[in-house]
């Protein structure tokens, strides 16, 4: 839907919503439409803060709400919002309600946190955020997930993935199933004694779009990388993925999502876990064995939310054979941390598993082939 009429008949037809009236709408000689506020911003901590803030209304067709710290734009030919930073809480946006009912779309109502709820789906939850990083690189992060963000951070500064001889050497090609936004990938980047090709599966949309950015960032656009939208499993076909916007990481295939759920409630307090699951959503997502893609990898890393087991199965025969390492997450259900230490040891490997911290069931696995 595209804006039409003169700067005059837009002035007027968003003063009648009572925005210009009482909030000092003013028209800028580039031909915006501006306006200054005060609106609450969730803070780091998710506690609400005051910040100025800007809106700027656009004759493109795009309405833009930005401060210091966030820019929102709506595009009002079609259905997405994209973010530059934080969400914010409801006191930032009734301006844009008012704009787009103006606009012809039918306006349902505003969840504080989570957004605008327009006919046809509830916005604002592409939210890209910068990670900043140790050595000085900005990385971007999914705002919603801010809180994971920094744990997945810590866990790389720790080293969890390479302990106990795992290392990655001249030429390796890594494969990192469950890449979430990079944080991995530059963990390795700080590891690697030389070039490495990297390849990263991550099924979810907004994760990926995160991880795209990051492996950009880290190798570069002619970089020796690339990375598939599929969940990896047994076999090849479709399911159902629990996507949490507000922990991507914790996003587990059907058949995986109850023991997660039970493992998170050990692990998180009540109205944590209760804010998780309210934004639950379910994704329809392709799977694909390994063995269905070209190429030998050298190390392998798994983070899949319980389906670890099922990656490993569907590895080929020749795959196994250039496997030197394999590091990730092991979740204990069913005796699935013996199953998958069998495996390995079945399959020349020295397995090492310690528990990961956090979730009781969780344990960090270190697979090395002995010579």
């Amino acid at each position: 839907m595209s804006i039409t009429g003169s700067y005059g008949d837009a002035l007027s037809s968003v003063s009648s919503t009572g925005i210009g009236e009482h909030q000092g709408l003013s028209l800028l000689d580039n031909g915006t439409f501006s306006r200054f506020f005060i609106s609450q911003f969730r803070g780091s901590d998710y506690e609400p803060s005051e910040r100025s803030g800007g809106c700027n209304f656009e004759m493109n067709g795009t309405y833009t709400i930005s401060s210091s710290e966030i820019t929102f734009s709506v595009d009002t030919t079609g259905t997405r919002l994209r973010h530059d930073a934080m969400v914010a809480d409801y006191e930032g946006f009734p301006s844009v309600a008012h704009f787009l009912k103006e606009k012809g779309y039918v306006f349902k109502g505003i969840k504080k946190t989570e957004g605008i709820e327009i006919e046809g789906g509830v916005f604002f939850t592409d939210i890209p955020i910068s990670i900043n990083m140790p050595d000085g690189l900005i990385l971007r992060g999914i705002g919603e997930a801010e809180e994971e963000n920094r744990f997945i951070v810590e866990e790389m500064i720790e080293r969890v993935y390479f302990r106990n001889g795992v290392r990655i050497e001249e030429e390796d090609e890594v494969w990192d199933v469950g890449a979430h936004c990079g944080l991995f990938l530059w963990a390795m980047v700080q590891e690697a004694v030389g070039d490495f090709r990297y390849v990263g599966f991550e099924p979810v949309e907004r994760s990926r779009g995160a991880l795209r950015e990051n492996v950009k960032t880290l190798l570069g656009n002619g970089g020796n990388w690339t990375v598939y939208g599929v969940a990896v499993g047994k076999d090849a076909g479709e399911a159902e993925m629990t996507h949490y916007p507000r922990m991507p990481g914790n996003s587990a295939l059907e058949g995986h999502v109850g023991e997660r759920r039970e493992a998170r409630a050990t692990a998180m307090k009540p109205e944590t876990a209760k804010r998780l699951e309210e934004r639950a959503e379910a994704v329809r997502v392709e799977i694909r064995p390994l063995s269905s893609f070209e190429g030998r990898p050298t190390v392998l890393k798994i983070d899949v939310e319980g389906a670890e087991l099922e990656v490993l199965e569907g590895i080929g025969e020749e795959q196994w054979k250039g496997l030197r390492c394999v590091v990730g997450e092991v979740h204990d259900v069913d005796g699935r941390l013996e199953t998958v230490k069998g495996l390995l040891e079945g399959r020349g490997f020295g397995v090492v598993l310690e528990p990961a911290g956090g979730v009781a069931d969780a344990f960090i696995l270190s697979a090395i082939k002995k010579i």
